[in-house]
């Protein structure tokens, strides 16, 4: 059975598992952060097990009710290969360089 409920964990979504280890950190129980956003007893857990699929702004909401800011779930907590290879090329770069950089990455952003 163990073996059972470490493959489900794989298999779920990577934004459900960083919440479920955020909202653990905090100790918060999942039965209140379901009476506060107006769920029923049992829907964090549901929604954290995969067993429900959730709203985005119902997400939000357990979040919000959790204290929990969403950039801790939805980004990425170490770089991809390809983001850190520009990283570390970039802090390489001289200020003349980085300026110019800076100046080509502007002028494809629409003002």
């Amino acid at each position: 059975m163990g073996c059972e409920m470490a493959a489900e964990e794989k298999a779920l979504e990577p934004w459900r598992v960083r919440l479920k280890a955020e909202i653990d950190a905090r100790g918060i129980s999942y039965t209140k952060l379901s009476k506060d956003i107006g769920g029923h007893d049992a829907y964090v857990s549901r929604t954290l097990q995969g067993k429900t699929e959730p709203s985005m702004n119902t997400v939000l909401m357990i979040m919000e009710a959790a204290g929990i800011d969403p950039a801790a779930i939805f980004m990425p907590k170490t770089p991809s290969e390809k983001a850190q290879k520009v990283l570390d090329a970039a802090a390489e770069l001289d200020d003349e360089e980085a300026q110019l950089v800076v100046r080509l990455l502007d002028s494809t952003n629409p003002k």
